[in-house]
């Protein structure tokens, strides 16, 4: 009877649920259609405002339909000359871009509006776009303390405003960055439920799911697992009264994760499968990475090594994806700083050279008429006396020297100030090049090292736990040991690169015979050309030699030998050959391989261009063993050259100095 009871209690509270849901959408349908409606009828300042509330309520759930009403509202604010719908339409776009991840366009688009709005002045449209700065740093760039300056910003404005709805929403973001930090967490529990009291007396359903879904992480931060599934539910009710799905995705990745805690594997496995449908569907990759790394998890303890690999590698896949556009977005805000300083340092050169223009015209008009006046008395002198005329002229000497000191000092004031013009440009083009060489080295590091070395751990670990046979893995052995050579080339060109790069490299020539750097180098690949059937031939010059540093000319050689093995097909031929041009000694590496288009031969030596190729057997490479034997060769006075055509062959022809210069 009791059991009987309960059901019917959980039913009913079921039914009263999915009715309020039902209802709610209904609503929310019914004001969207409302609002479509208007705009068949409205023109001017009021369509602007009924297109920017079409694009604030759609964003949660048709994000491409939000962009359009807010491009919309944007050009027919311009046409109008209406700031106020303009710098709107600019905060719902950047709402749009921040949930595309798209996060360099949001600040360039959320500082405009902060500076345009302050001449309106609309401070709470200046707090909305801090409050929207604070969760890209947030949840985009994962810089915390600049999130929180933001959003004690927005907070200041909207608690003067007394702004209660956008005060809860705000509760909810600054615990969030309390949760994720694992700080304050009794204050962080503190302001959600502050905020969840304010939501609930406006009846917002959103911002009720924000401040939950808060509560529900600093609950599983603090331990409480029970108490944090019990808010992530209440989030979820309340996400989909206001047909929120992004919310109800990342509730489900927390809830999984609290499962796994729990050792309820077989519940963490429907729940993450449930978000990554989810966030598939919106294009929610934080979300699609968690749930990917939840899965594996709890795959490996039910003992499912295949499935738990498979979803490990999805989550190693996207998440070193995710860190490069996090990189590369840190870089675009960088560089849009960068410009907005070079502008504004743009501006106070052109105020001062206006001001220099100015006193240039007032010491001219001075000069002028001090001229005439001394013209005027010297006239008057002359009438009177021949004496006081040589007084005059005395002192009129005397200014035109002044003046003439003074153009001086202006010619070299404007010297001083180009030499400066030109220091900083200096400095700003090593910065440009600083930049470029980190993010070289971040790329090939995520790519090349991180990637490789996390599936050999992986692989290795289910070794170790038994979960793979003798056999399998010496099926796997040529494979690993091709990915160890790949990961070991890697490394040699890139500490030389970067050695390079920072001018570590010593050039100490020597005379080098051809044969002796040719055959060991041919010795040293025998084996990996053995392996692919092609053969190795050797038709140097005996009689031949070059002046070069040895290690840096045996560098060179390895690596073109070892690429033209790479890119030639079972069955090729590899001839490295010799010849006396004029002062120069010529090696050419000839091979019968795949060739390169003419489109990829101009980037093979640019320094800013990567090009990484997989060879005939699928080996990797980082594209930076071409660059780093272009710039050894010029650093030995001599040249890399190539000529290739694609299905023929390549050859790579290095020129050396055939003696001491």
């Amino acid at each position: 009877m009791e059991n009987n009871k309960r059901s019917a209690l959980v039913a009913f509270v079921i039914v009263s649920v999915l009715s309020s849901v039902v209802t709610s959408v209904q609503a929310q349908n019914s004001a969207i259609d409302s609002l479509k409606r208007l705009l068949l009828v409205q023109t001017d300042s009021a369509r602007v405002l009924t297109l920017n509330e079409l694009a604030y309520k759609y964003l949660a759930y048709e994000p491409l339909t939000a962009k359009r009403y807010a491009e919309e509202a944007i050009d027919l604010s311009r046409k109008l000359k209406y700031l106020p719908g303009e710098l709107n339409g600019l905060h719902h776009l950047g709402d749009y871009e921040y949930r595309q991840s798209n996060y360099a366009k949001v600040i360039e688009l959320e500082t405009q509006v902060i500076k345009l709005a302050a001449q309106i002045p609309d401070s709470i449209l200046m707090a909305d776009a801090y409050r929207l700065l604070g969760n890209v740093h947030t949840y985009g760039l994962k810089q915390y303390d600049e999130a929180l300056e933001y959003q004690r910003k927005a907070l200041q404005i909207y608690t003067s405003r007394k702004e209660k709805r956008r005060m809860s929403a705000l509760d909810g973001s600054m615990t969030w960055i309390f949760a994720i930090t694992g700080q304050n967490l009794p204050e962080a529990h503190r302001m959600a439920k502050e905020g969840l009291a304010l939501a609930t007396a406006l009846h917002d359903h959103q911002l009720i799911s924000y401040n939950y879904n808060s509560l529900g992480l600093i609950s599983y931060k603090m331990g409480n697992l029970d108490s944090a599934l019990i808010y992530l539910g209440r989030s979820n009710a309340a996400a989909r009264l206001a047909n929120d799905n992004a919310v109800i995705t990342y509730n489900k990745t927390i809830m999984g994760s609290i499962y796994v805690s729990q050792k309820n594997y077989w519940q963490a496995v429907e729940i993450f499968n449930q978000a990554l449908g989810e966030s598939n569907a919106i294009n929610l990759r934080e979300a699609r990475k968690d749930a990917y790394e939840g899965l594996a998890k709890a795959y490996k303890e039910l003992s499912n090594f295949e499935k738990a690999y498979e979803n490990q590698e999805r989550f190693i896949q996207l998440r070193d994806s995710l860190l490069n556009w996090e990189i590369t977005q840190k870089s675009l805000s960088l560089k849009a700083g960068y410009e907005e300083s070079r502008r504004e340092a743009q501006i106070t050169e052109l105020k001062n050279e206006n001001e220099r223009a100015s006193l240039e015209k007032k010491v001219t008009f001075i000069v002028f008429g001090a001229i005439i006046l001394f013209l005027g008395a010297v006239g008057v002198l002359i009438v009177r006396n021949s004496r006081e005329r040589k007084v005059a002229n005395h002192l009129l000497q005397e200014k035109n020297d002044e003046i003439e000191t003074q153009n001086e000092e202006l010619t070299q004031s404007r010297e001083e100030l180009a030499q400066q013009s030109e220091v900083v440009s200096e400095q700003n083009q090593a910065l440009r090049l600083a930049n470029d060489t980190k993010d070289k080295l971040f790329s090939i590091i995520s790519h090349d090292l991180r990637g490789p070395i996390a599936s050999l751990r992986s692989l290795l670990g289910l070794v170790m736990r038994g979960a793979v046979t003798t056999e399998e893995f010496q099926k796997m052995a040529p494979k690993l040991n091709q990915s160890i050579g790949s990961i070991h080339e890697t490394l040699e060109n890139l500490l030389q690169w970067s050695y390079a790069q920072m001018s570590g490299l010593s050039y100490s020539p020597v005379e080098v015979e051809i044969n002796s750097l040719v055959s060991g180098n041919i010795g040293l690949f025998a084996e990996a050309a053995k392996v692919k059937h092609i053969e190795l031939i050797d038709e140097t010059n005996g009689q031949l030699s070059v002046f070069a540093d040895e290690n840096q000319a045996k560098l060179i050689m390895r690596n073109l030998i070892n690429n033209a093995i790479k890119f030639t097909p079972d069955g090729g031929k590899v001839v490295v050959s010799s010849r006396q041009n004029s002062n120069m000694v010529e090696i050419s590496v000839r091979d019968s391989g795949i060739g390169i288009p003419p489109d990829r031969v101009k980037e093979l030596f640019e320094p800013h261009t990567r090009v990484s190729t997989v060879g005939t057997h699928g080996e990797k490479g980082t594209g930076l063993g071409l660059l780093l034997c272009h710039e050894m060769a010029q650093r030995n006075e001599g040249k890399l050259s190539v000529i290739s055509e694609v299905g023929i062959g390549t050859s790579f022809i290095l020129s050396l100095p055939s003696k001491s210069r």
